[in-house]
């Protein structure tokens, strides 16, 4: 049985260069990369992603991407200890609010967790 809020991004072939567009969760991702890169995007609420990879580039839609939805986004760099997260590093990410994309490079292998609250 599978889930349709994780999905796996990488090239068909090894050293192949890909691009790939699909839906996670009902959320649409765009995931580019090079060089046997990989990304694994979890998406496993409404307003929650993990995204684990490296060598590739995700972008994320989603309407919380524009002003003023953008003072609730958190982009974390870091990993899960036990069942608690720990921010670790500063991420390299940019948003787009003419696309409402949030973009996450993943050039290391490294773990990117992007959550808002939904109400204030």
């Amino acid at each position: 049985a599978g889930t349709e809020k994780l999905k796996v991004f990488m090239a068909r072939l090894p050293g192949q260069g890909f691009a790939e567009t699909k839906d996670v969760n009902g959320a649409k991702v765009t995931v580019a990369g090079e060089n046997n890169g990989q990304a694994i995007v979890i998406h496993p609420a409404a307003n929650e992603f993990v995204i684990v990879g490296y060598r590739c580039d995700v972008s994320l839609w989603n309407e919380m991407f524009i002003w003023p939805g953008l003072r609730k986004i958190h982009v974390e760099k870091g990993r899960w200890v036990g069942d608690n997260w720990k921010s670790e590093g500063e991420p390299d990410y940019s948003i787009d609010q003419g696309s409402k994309t949030l973009g996450v490079a993943l050039d290391t292998p490294q773990a990117i967790r992007v959550y808002w609250k939904e109400a204030d």
